[in-house]
């Protein structure tokens, strides 16, 4: 990331410790020309790839930057250290499609480790998620977010912001070549849209 990015003035989707910066062709200079490979790199080398990606067949740098091509909102969460913005993870939308003006959406995100050290960090980690999720509804226009997870930490970290789980997936991903069940999680705009409100008020109270 550009050490002398700054937010642009009225973007909703940060606080004055978080910012959540979409990642597009129109706006790569915001972000050093390797920067792609620096966030694969760094989520191999904390070992989170198959957690993060759980069979997608990601094990190269070329398959990483050719899966987050296809994206939609792709976005990169970062915290605001003065001038600087710090990169600390990533989310994104790998399909999306409507039926009958309603639009649905798969999501998936992950965070750098750093993010779990300590309550500070966890609760900018909660904001990040925040902003992730009110980015999609609002500026990607989705009406549900449904994802698939083999990570019991992630499910229970879903409920606070009004997921369910209404589904266990038998034997649904390959991760290190063996079959994993995982739970089908999914929430409505309807229910998250005043859950973001609130924190909304608390933040600025």
């Amino acid at each position: 990331m550009d050490e002398s990015s700054r937010p642009v003035s009225g973007w909703e989707y940060q606080t004055d410790k978080v910012i959540l910066l979409p990642y597009s062709q129109q706006n790569q200079k915001m972000f050093r020309e390797h920067f792609l490979a620096e966030l694969y790199f760094r989520l191999r080398d904390e070992e989170t790839l198959s957690i993060i990606f759980p069979g997608m067949g990601i094990a190269h740098l070329n398959d990483f930057i050719r899966y987050m091509a296809r994206a939609f909102g792709f976005v990169i969460p970062a915290l605001r250290d003065g001038e600087k913005v710090i990169p600390v993870g990533l989310g994104w939308i790998p399909e999306m499609d409507g039926v009958d003006g309603a639009r649905k959406a798969a999501f998936g995100f992950g965070f750098f480790k750093e993010m779990w050290v300590n309550r500070e960090r966890v609760r900018r980690h909660v904001d990040l998620s925040t902003l992730m999720l009110a980015y999609w509804f609002q500026e990607c226009k989705i009406d549900i977010l449904y994802g698939t997870s083999i990570n019991p930490k992630a499910i229970n970290y879903s409920r606070r912001f009004g997921f369910s789980e209404p589904y266990l997936l038998p034997k649904f991903f390959c991760r290190d070549g063996v079959l994993t069940d995982a739970r089908l999680i999914h929430l409505e705009k309807e229910t998250f849209l005043p859950y973001y409100s609130r924190w909304r008020c608390l933040l600025n109270s």
